[in-house]
Order: C-alpha cells, then structure tokens, then sequence
C-alpha cells in the first residue's frame, strides 16, 4: 500500500492526487471503524451490521474510485476478488464451525476483502494468516491466564483487524 501512496502522490496529476486522497481518507476511517468494532467485539461479541455494511460501502467506493482515478481499474477486480475470497472462506469456515464465527465475522471478511483486494492478492493472504496467528495466540494467553476457559467464546474481529492491520504495514 506504502508503493501505492508514494508512486501516485508524487505523481503530480490531478487524478492521482485525488486517488491518494481517497486512500488514505479510507485508510483513516478504516482505523477509526477498526478500533470501534474491536472494542465492541471483546466487549459484547458483536461486529454490528449497521457499521459493518455502510464501512464496506464506503470503502469499495472510496477505494474504486482510487482505482479508476489512477488509471488502474484492474483493483476493482482484486476488490471483488478479495471481498468474495475471504466472505466465502469465513461463511463456510461458520458453517463448519457451528456458529463460532458470527455473522459478523462474516460480514467483516468481505469488506476486509475489499480493502485487502485493493492492495493485492497477498495482502489478502497474509492478512488471513496473519489473523488466524493473532487469534491463535490470543487464545492461548486467555487459556494460559485463566481468563478464559476451552468452552468459552474468543472473540475473532480484532484478530481479523490485527491481521489486516499488520498486512497493510508488513506486506
């Protein structure tokens, strides 16, 4: 995302500035939402959809138009590609699961996807994996400090957010 931001903003031209604009006002409200879904997520075990779906909304249409205001529409695609990718493997991974994905997750993957599919293909993979490490992990603290027990409920949002967050840097 980094090469993305610095190859458009000092490009000059009306359309990538606005591309960069566009981004990186995404990029914020990513961080804000992010911060508020995984607050809410650990506090009540809920990714709400009235935040999840206007989030998404907002953030196929700031990043699509980056897109074509770069002159590179072929991140639609990735956009599409990484949002269907990652909503499908969550939706099974719920289905298979019994419900210990909620529909939020769901919900959350998809616009995940969208964004992750703007950057690459890689970055929806290592997000994934990297969201399942986090996950893994925190698990394991709640486990080994006694906050939690095998029968209770992890959260899975904020370590779909750590993921993402730590792809968009890292990759």
């Amino acid at each position: 995302m980094g090469e993305y931001l610095t190859r458009h903003a000092s490009a000059g031209d009306l359309g990538s500035l606005t591309a960069t604009f566009f981004v990186l006002l995404a990029l914020t409200g990513l961080a804000l939402i992010s911060t508020w879904l995984a607050f809410k997520d650990v506090r009540e075990h809920k990714l709400p959809g009235t935040v999840v779906r206007p989030a998404w909304a907002a953030s196929a249409v700031l990043f699509g138009s980056a897109a074509v205001l770069s002159g590179e529409p072929s991140r639609l695609l990735g956009m599409a590609g990484g949002a269907v990718v990652l909503w499908l493997l969550y939706y099974l991974l719920r289905r298979v699961s019994r419900g210990a994905l909620g529909r939020g997750d769901v919900r959350l993957a998809g616009m995940l996807g969208t964004v992750l599919g703007f950057a690459s293909p890689w970055h929806v993979l290592w997000a994934t994996v990297l969201g399942f490490v986090v996950g893994g992990l925190y698990a394991v603290f709640l486990l080994i400090s006694r906050r939690a027990g095998a029968a209770d409920r992890v959260p899975f949002g904020p370590a779909m957010l750590a993921g993402t967050a730590l792809s968009l840097v890292l990759v």
